[in-house]
Order: C-alpha cells, then structure tokens, then sequence
C-alpha cells in the first residue's frame, strides 16, 4: 500500500487529492470538507485513468464544497451567542464563562475560567460583540506567534527564515503560506480549535518554505517534525 498527494484542476481552480493504492477493484472517491479529495484504486490502474475518474464526478466534488461551505457557515450562525453572562465559549478546547460587567471603562479580560467584557450598556449586544471580537484577535495574535516560535527551531535548522505572520478569518482552509513572500496567514478560527490543531497547521504551513506543494517531500518533512499529524488533521477536521 503506497499514498501520495497529487493535484488536479477542477473548475477554474487547482485541488490536492490523496490518492491511495490498495487490493480493490473499483476506484473509491470521497470528498470531505475542507477541500479534501480521497482517492483509493488498485496500484495497476494508471494515473490518467484515476484522474479521468475524478473528472468526471467535476460537478459532483465541487458541489460538496459548496455545500460544505455553506453547512459550515450555517453552524457558525447556528453558533451565535447573546454576549450575556453565562454564555460559554470555547477557546483552544476549552470552554471559558461570560461575565458581563457595566462598567465606564470598556475592555475585555480573561482568567482561567472566564471571559469578562467590560462595557457600558450591558444590553449592547453589538458593542459586546466588537469589543469581543478586537479582543479575541489581540489574543490569537500572541499565542500563534508563541507557537510559531516553538516550532521555528525545526526550520531554522533547515535554513528557513523566521517568517511573518497574519491573522484572517478564512472561509476554506486553516493557513496559507507564500514561501517568495516568506508569510504565513493562519485562521483566526484557530483560536477555537485544540491547541494541537494550531501547531500542526504550523508546521503544515511552514514546511511549505521547503517544500511549495504536496509532494511526498512535503509530507515526510512534516511527519518527520510531527509524526502524529494525521491524527492532530483528524481533529482540526472533525473526524
């Protein structure tokens, strides 16, 4: 049994799909979210053959994006919450209580179990909201820039250059990387994820300095740093 990560162009845009070599018949195909396309056919079918195949389920994949995206955005409307005291909200796997304080000076602090919005009219939804909101990308700027320094040291060794680092919500994936620009963007959304999830789309993003693709390459230098990524994606995908 072998597996490989390859590309192929679907629509106006360009996909990874893993494809995996196993004693079956037919070729299998299983889109998940997040992008994900899954190959598996027997290792004497050729590659052009499978390509073919997922060419021709085109319409088919790129609708379960779709409808993945907009099942997502769903839950993170379904999600909302009122901003009042005793709403709970989770953050690196942990769910942490509101406690709204009326208060003449607005700010937003947070303790090991709590999260107190300080504000003026405590009935102000969308004043809680922003301050929340401002407040939560302050926060997910210093703890990703703490992990990327814990995973630096891997890179550094390799010749890779301290990168600089932005911070998005994003709709699709959970980082980015432009290896010319030496920039990494991660997914605010992050912040919601067990911090296990974060250090693996660390390092997922930062070897693409290495290597710009999915290549095999690409994947030995992450196991190589983290041999338990797959199980650290399963998470960050909910599997």
């Amino acid at each position: 049994m072998s597996v490989e990560v390859r590309k192929i162009r679907l629509g106006v845009k360009e996909y990874d799909y893993t494809l995996e070599r196993k004693t079956v018949k037919n070729i299998n195909l299983r889109v998940k979210p997040s992008e994900i396309i899954y190959v598996s056919a027997n290792k004497r079918v050729p590659v052009d053959v499978i390509e073919g195949f997922i060419k021709s389920k085109e319409e088919f994949i790129l609708e379960a994006f779709k409808r993945f995206e907009k099942n997502g955005e769903n839950a993170e409307n379904n999600r909302e919450i009122s901003y009042n005291t005793g709403d709970e909200i989770n953050y690196f796997g942990k769910n942490l209580s509101l406690k709204v304080v009326q208060s003449p000076k607005e700010s937003v602090k947070a303790s090991s179990e709590y999260i107190y919005i300080f504000v003026k009219d405590v009935n102000d939804r969308e004043r809680k909201e922003r301050l929340l909101k401002k407040w939560e990308l302050t926060f997910a700027k210093e703890v990703f820039t703490k992990m990327v320094d814990f995973c630096y040291p891997d890179f550094k060794e390799m010749g890779v250059a301290y990168p600089s680092i932005s911070i998005r919500k994003m709709t699709s994936r959970w980082g980015s990387c432009k290896p010319k620009g030496g920039k990494i963007t991660l997914n605010l959304e992050l912040i919601h994820k067990p911090k296990e999830c974060l250090r693996y789309v660390v390092v997922h993003e930062m070897a693409h300095f290495i290597h710009p693709n999915h290549s095999s390459d690409f994947w030995r230098v992450v196991g190589n740093i983290m041999p338990d990524y797959k199980k650290r994606r399963d998470v960050l995908n909910g599997r």
